[in-house]
């Protein structure tokens, strides 16, 4: 009887171990790199727009995830996402980046101004509860002299600039047809041109498989069948068509976030949030965790970070000491 249930417990306890272990992580997988002939595809979304819950929705039907570049300023406003959809689609393991509160070109802002309006958009999003490590340049323009510095300041650990990379005969024919792995400049990384036809996005993946493979992010804005906007969107059947068809590709291209190819801990928070969103902010948010987000090891085919050695390490104590227990208890039975 207390063998049994000291095996009930036992169990009980290890179930509970490996569950803080792989809680938040998938399958172990290794850094990406050129050498290996990968081509890694990333899905990165801007503007906000409600319609791309639509987008979240297929990604994850076909477990991927994207990384959504927010303009926090525009969150809950008619037409764009909510803060609960956000976190919805944050639940679905995609990445949430920041893109500076309302996505004015930062070349055409004094320093101060574009300080705030980047730190302030991260601010918001960290209060509301997003580890935001990775940003978006507006409208991709990173040419401002400023730019690259006020990303890094505001705690970011990578910039998405806009094009940079093969688009077709006519349109930057000369440049690569993937971003290098690792990319070579954290704070300009390329992408390809916006595509919105199935033909002209699986052309983009398959020349870069072709080259060699790389870093392949592509830029998503409205997912929709949308009326009186020109450009820029594609339709729900397209985008579905296009995930599908990248999940039947060979083993050597995969999907992963911004964050995942570039890595990183997530750094101290400095500025205001928008107070309609975060009217009571908290200032424990304003620093960095004293534990690294960052994967460092694998262990039965789970990553494992600092902080799931953290618990894990409790669960354990905690399995120690009431296994001591049951066992001592049955020796007091048998005493007496």
């Amino acid at each position: 009887m207390i063998r049994s249930a000291l095996g009930r417990s036992g169990l009980a306890l290890l179930a509970l171990v490996m569950a803080v272990l792989g809680t938040g992580l998938g399958p172990a997988t290794a850094a990406p790199s050129a050498d290996d002939g990968v081509t890694v595809v990333t899905f990165t979304f801007d503007g906000t727009y409600k319609s791309q819950v639509m987008a979240a929705q297929v990604l994850a039907a076909n477990q991927m995830a994207g990384t959504f570049y927010v303009n926090s300023g525009y969150l809950d406003f008619p037409g764009y996402l909510s803060v609960d959809q956000l976190r919805s689609i944050a639940r679905a393991r995609n990445e949430v980046g920041g893109a500076s509160l309302y996505g004015n070109n930062l070349a055409d802002l004094s320093l101060g101004k574009a300080q705030r309006q980047v730190c302030d958009d991260r601010a918001t999003l960290a209060q509301l509860g997003f580890q935001v490590t990775s940003f978006a340049y507006p409208y991709g323009d990173e040419t401002a002299a400023w730019s690259k510095a006020t990303a890094r300041d505001c705690g970011y650990n990578s910039a998405r600039a806009f094009a940079g990379l093969y688009g077709s005969a006519t349109d930057c024919s000369s440049c690569p047809h993937a971003e290098s792995l690792p990319p070579d400049d954290d704070f300009r990384i390329r992408t390809a041109p916006t595509r919105t036809r199935l033909a002209a996005l699986q052309k983009l993946v398959t020349m870069a498989e072709r080259d060699g493979g790389g870093w392949l992010p592509l830029v998503f804005t409205n997912v929709c069948v949308c009326i009186g906007i020109k450009g820029g969107s594609i339709t729900p059947g397209e985008f579905n068509a296009f995930v599908e068809w990248l999940a039947a590709r060979p083993g050597t291209t995969v999907v992963r976030t911004v964050d995942e190819v570039v890595g990183g801990s997530f750094k101290k928070v400095s500025g205001d949030p928008v107070p309609r969103l975060v009217p009571d902010p908290s200032a424990a948010i304003s620093e960095p965790g004293t534990l690294s987000k960052a994967a460092a090891w694998n262990v039965f085919g789970l990553r494992i970070g600092q902080a799931q050695l953290l618990f894990g390490g409790i669960a354990i104590s905690i399995i120690i000491v009431v296994t001591f227990r049951i066992a001592s208890r049955g020796n007091r039975y048998v005493q007496h």
